[in-house]
């Protein structure tokens, strides 16, 4: 391992230099600066670029080796693989749902290359389908109190940037949630896990959903 390998952090070089993700971690919520231009023109090359390495490791990186990376990454291996797709999803088809050929046929291709060179000869299926709905995110965090709420939904509350909004819910009415997994066993957001994690995570103590309840 050289110098150039591992950051002055101890993490290992990957696509984003030290400064890259800074500029990512800190990013304007109106960019237009040159240094802002210069910063996002040396991402897209470098991303570009490791795309293109891929070809090189695809046919000369073992099984094994890459296997092995799945199991050795840092955080959620899932997650991690998760924003590749949707990284692939933007590039092929601009978040359009309605231009999802391109990505189907680069998964295939893929698939496809990786059987042949395993000596098989595929028969490869990927029909995506995306529908999606307009959902008001007050009522989708009401309605966990009527029945449950999917795993799906509460990602998608997250995103919205809602789940406080649900914890004090759930504190404010004393009731749980209860969150289906869909596969696997289902668990319960109860209030004194609310407090927690809004004590923890959001610097909001019960004193705080107090006085929110009441105003």
């Amino acid at each position: 391992m050289t110098d150039k390998d591992e950051t002055s952090s101890g993490r290992f070089q990957g696509i984003l230099t030290e400064s890259d993700r800074e500029f990512l971690l800190n990013k304007k919520e109106n960019p237009g600066d040159s240094l802002d231009r210069d910063a996002r023109y040396r991402i897209r090359k470098r991303l570009s670029q490791s795309l293109e390495d891929f070809i090189l490791i695809s046919g000369r990186f073992s099984n094994r080796d890459i296997q092995t990376v799945f199991q050795n990454i840092d955080g959620d291996p899932e997650q991690v693989v998760g924003a590749v797709i949707r990284v692939l999803y933007q590039m092929t088809s601009d978040g359009n749902k309605d231009e999802i050929s391109s990505l189907e046929e680069i998964i295939s291709r893929g698939i496809e290359t990786e059987e042949f060179s395993n000596g098989n000869l595929p028969d490869v299926d990927t029909d995506i389908m995306i529908e999606t709905e307009d959902v008001e995110v007050d009522k989708l965090i009401d309605s966990g109190f009527e029945s449950y709420i999917t795993r799906k939904e509460l990602s998608y509350i997250r995103w919205q940037g809602q789940y406080k909004n649900l914890l004090q819910k759930v504190v404010e009415k004393e009731s749980s949630v209860e969150i289906d997994q869909e596969s696997g066993e289902n668990y319960e957001i109860s209030p004194l896990f609310a407090k927690r994690v809004l004590s923890e995570h959001f610097n909001v103590d019960i004193e705080d959903s107090d006085e929110q309840s009441s105003v």
